[in-house]
């Protein structure tokens, strides 16, 4: 049983990165019957070249779904970008919004680059596999 009763997650990760992390949560939170807010990896890619106003729209989506998830992991990936300003809205919305569990997925050598990845709604962990045992999904 998950100590998490509202069953919305938003999952943060670089887009196109080779690491299949992100793809099997995704998959194992879903056959666990959990609601993934904005899923930015069943979409097709964002195109980076697209008209500003298309961009704005994923942009103020992805945002909206961080600020509404109770529980966000996000995925370390040093060449990532948008991975860091979703972690942020979600560390700036766990203090000033709602209470909010943030996971830092990636290697502690990794994580702890930033004073940010401290905060009181920020959990470790190694794996993905180890948040799934937190939210009480079966691994």
């Amino acid at each position: 049983m998950s100590l998490i009763d509202d069953k919305r997650i938003y999952i943060a990760g670089k887009i196109g990165s080779d690491d299949a992390g992100p793809r099997h949560f995704r998959e194992r939170v879903l056959e666990a019957g959990w609601e993934i807010l904005y899923d930015w990896m069943a979409a097709p890619p964002i195109d980076m070249a697209s008209d500003p106003r298309v961009l704005r729209q994923h942009s103020d989506l992805m945002l909206g779904a961080v600020l509404a998830a109770p529980v966000v992991a996000t995925f370390y990936d040093r060449g990532g970008c948008g991975l860091f300003i979703e972690f942020g809205a979600a560390a700036l919305a766990a203090l000033a919004i709602a209470p909010k569990t943030i996971y830092l997925v990636g290697a502690p050598d990794e994580v702890s680059r930033s004073i940010f990845f401290y905060g009181a709604a920020v959990r470790w962990a190694g794996s993905y596999l180890e948040v799934l045992e937190d939210l009480g999904i079966g691994v």
